[in-house]
């Protein structure tokens, strides 16, 4: 007598409690990984290979030293090497693949890193398409979340209602999505744009938005990044702003005070006449 097969589910960053917690689904019945690597900045054009891995891991290293994003950003690299391992394994033997892609560039591009390895897999695969999630919130109100992240566990069977089972022609896109956007520059920054694009972009390319926010008096860096946060839909962490700020900072585009580490640790100005302090 065969052993049932289960499903392979992948979800991205810390779902994965809000996905058990909903009890929509049987743990029996499920092999559940996620994925934690923030896909959208630094070198990643070849990231499973070791050559790959080590020029991430020393742009990261570089760019966010001395900071607890740092340590964050190093061990996402290595679990998911891991975790795309076991997930590949896991492929040849489960019955269907479902991926709960949110509408943001990290999660997009991770997906199209993992449908590289599924393009001649046998099996039946389901991508979440959440650019047209609506659910409601425990106050009854209509709510467009873009990703499982921002979704509540009992919101969970509404969002899964949008699975959209993939053809020939969409895993023909995945691929050219992998090969002819994604890494056909090896850029350090990337987001997703108004149409819903991959686009590469310049590592300082949220600098202005985050300059709109700094006034002629001192203020917490917690002050301008996260009103540039909610400008930019979350399309880059607050580590990747804080990185920026601090760079605007040494370079004297900004006045500050304080420590150039955290965002709890220091506050900047504009009209920075004498340079940094």
């Amino acid at each position: 007598m065969s052993l049932k097969k289960k499903d392979l589910h992948i979800v991205f960053f810390h779902a994965d409690r809000t996905f058990m917690e909903s009890g929509a689904y049987d743990p029996d019945d499920v092999l559940l990984f996620h994925l934690n690597d923030l896909l959208t900045m630094g070198p990643m054009c070849d990231p499973d290979s070791m050559k790959g891995v080590e020029k991430r891991k020393a742009w990261l290293e570089k760019t966010f030293q001395n900071e607890m994003f740092s340590d964050y950003m190093l061990s996402a690299v290595d679990k998911d090497i891991a975790t795309m391992a076991a997930i590949t394994e896991a492929a040849q033997h489960v019955e269907d693949i479902y991926i709960w892609t949110g509408y943001n560039a990290s999660e997009i591009i991770a997906t199209a890193r993992v449908m590289k390895y599924f393009m001649d897999l046998d099996k039946r695969i389901y991508i979440l398409n959440f650019s047209n999630v609506q659910v409601q919130n425990s106050y009854g109100q209509t709510v467009t979340p873009k990703s499982l992240v921002q979704t509540a566990s009992f919101q969970i069977r509404d969002v899964a209602k949008h699975f959209v089972k993939q053809q020939s022609s969409d895993l023909k896109k995945w691929g050219e999505l992998w090969m002819k956007t994604i890494c056909s520059e090896d850029s350090l920054l990337r987001i997703l744009d108004k149409k819903g694009r991959i686009c590469h972009k310049q590592v300082d390319y949220f600098d202005a938005i985050l300059l709109s926010y700094v006034t002629k008096e001192f203020q917490k860096a917690a002050r301008v990044i996260g009103p540039t946060l909610v400008d930019i839909d979350f399309g880059v962490g607050d580590g990747y702003l804080n990185w920026r700020l601090k760079e605007l900072a040494l370079h004297g585009v900004l006045e500050f005070r304080g420590q150039l580490i955290e965002i709890r640790d220091y506050e900047v100005k504009r009209d920075c006449g004498s340079g940094p302090q």
